[in-house]
């Protein structure tokens, strides 16, 4: 298998100024992209025909179908350094697996625009994501020359991964790690996913800590929506694994206010909460005395012992999903009756994530809840068969496109239906449950259903 991506932060190079020359409106796309001045050479410039890269040229035409919010478009013009196979790979990838991949997030910047840009512009994401549509199939009709062509294209990437020259070709070295991720959480190799997860942490905080020009923070925003998103998966599928993206001062709690402005802002906010949350659940308590430790062991549902704030922490995080159920709340009463079908399969997710963390939470408060689930009160039962009752809800109004995707890159049902499943008071929940978990065919990031029951 391909070798994991370094995680060492590249060298520090001295500080250039930068030459004064007037901005161009003629570059190619590939300079436009990488931010360096462009001779306008045609068929193809200078600097991209010593690099070997991709060199292309927008027309007004080209330009509109690109920077289109309405659908996920590229400029078609491939250059003759794509053999004919990896043209139908990267169609593929574009047409099939990209929309597998982002899931409900159709809003995504990051999947929806970003990284066919970079595909475009960087022979190390192109292989990256021709490597994930090989592997695609190969899933779908496995045969050697297949699996030889996904090794090929992966360590393709890898090795142009290597030869960047510039610190601000960071963002493909993090856009690749993502797709590394994808493909080894498709494969059930979640080992070298979160290794490959981990090394993107550690150069993206590297990253987020230099200066950068608003078209660089732009792209780290983006990109730190979809580790986020990784980041909080991990650690519910790791038991021993705290998220990596700590407290951020710079960035504010939501204010939610009576309604969201749109699914893609309720979802932000979320993430909020839930990165947040499980870092507090997480937390290792400092190294005990001898005693203490016994003393511990010997008490194992004493969550409030090693952190006395942990609890008021948790309250107050609780309070703020508060607020969010009810902007969630407003922005369902304001816009249900516009949504088109994928729109209401993502608030059907929103609402599932909402109720799994909220009780998660509530069961770690009370932690001999945790311990023995015979003691959860009957009244609570409902609570459980609301995360149920949305997941049936999830499957039943899924679309033939979301059913038969083979991974998608965030949360679905997975991970909560599998809360239920190991801490339901009810035999019954337990096998409502399992049941509904046989129904998931696809793979949700870390989470894959035949593995958990």
């Amino acid at each position: 298998m391909a070798d994991i991506i370094s995680s060492e932060p590249p060298p520090q190079k001295e500080k250039r100024s930068r030459s004064k020359f007037k901005k161009s409106r003629g570059a190619c796309l590939t300079c436009k992209i990488r931010h360096i001045k462009c001779d306008e050479s045609k068929p193809q410039c200078q600097k991209c025909s010593s690099t070997g890269r991709t060199c292309e040229y927008h027309t007004p035409h080209h330009a509109a179908m690109i920077l289109s919010p309405n659908r996920i478009s590229i400029n078609p013009g491939l250059t003759s350094t794509r053999s004919s196979k990896e043209h139908r790979y990267f169609d593929h990838f574009r047409h099939r697996t990209l929309f597998g991949l982002m899931g409900v997030n159709a809003d995504s910047e990051f999947w929806h625009r970003m990284i066919l840009q970079l595909s475009e512009a960087y022979p190390a994401v192109l292989h990256a994501v021709i490597a994930i549509s090989v592997l695609h199939e190969y899933l779908s009709n496995p045969s050697y020359a297949t699996q030889r062509v996904f090794l090929q294209q992966y360590n393709k990437s890898i090795r142009y991964i290597r030869a960047l020259e510039s610190e601000d070709e960071i963002q493909v070295t993090l856009t690749c790690c993502i797709i590394f991720v994808c493909l080894e959480n498709a494969q059930g190799n979640h080992g070298k996913a979160l290794e490959h997860l981990e090394n993107g942490l550690k150069i993206y905080n590297t990253w987020k800590a230099q200066d950068a020009p608003p078209a660089i923070k732009q792209a780290q925003e983006n990109i730190l929506e979809v580790y986020t998103r990784f980041d909080v998966q991990a650690t519910s599928f790791w038991d021993s694994r705290r998220p990596v993206l700590i407290y951020d001062s710079d960035i504010q709690e939501p204010e939610c206010g009576d309604r969201f402005p749109s699914l893609h802002a309720a979802s932000l906010a979320q993430q909020y909460y839930e990165l947040r949350i499980f870092y507090v659940l997480t937390a290792v308590s400092p190294k005990p005395s001898r005693s203490h430790g016994q003393q511990q062991r010997q008490n194992p549902s004493n969550f409030e012992a090693p952190f006395p704030h942990r609890t008021k922490l948790l309250h107050a995080f609780n309070t703020g999903m508060l607020n969010w159920k009810r902007a969630f709340d407003g922005l369902i009463r304001s816009s249900f009756s516009t949504w088109n079908p994928r729109e209401i399969h993502r608030s059907l997710l929103l609402q599932l994530h909402y109720q799994t963390l909220s009780l998660i939470v509530d069961l770690r408060v009370h932690s001999h809840l945790t311990t023995n689930s015979s003691q959860i009160p009957v009244s609570e039962h409902q609570r459980f068969q609301s995360i149920i009752d949305i997941s049936r809800s999830v499957l039943t109004h899924a679309s033939a496109e979301y059913k038969n995707a083979f991974l998608t890159a965030d949360g679905g049902v997975i991970a909560s239906l599998y809360f239920i499943a190991m801490s339901a008071p009810d035999p019954h929940l337990y096998q409502q449950a399992i049941a509904l978990l046989r129904l998931v065919k696809k793979k949700e990031g870390f989470w894959q259903p035949e593995e958990r029951c």
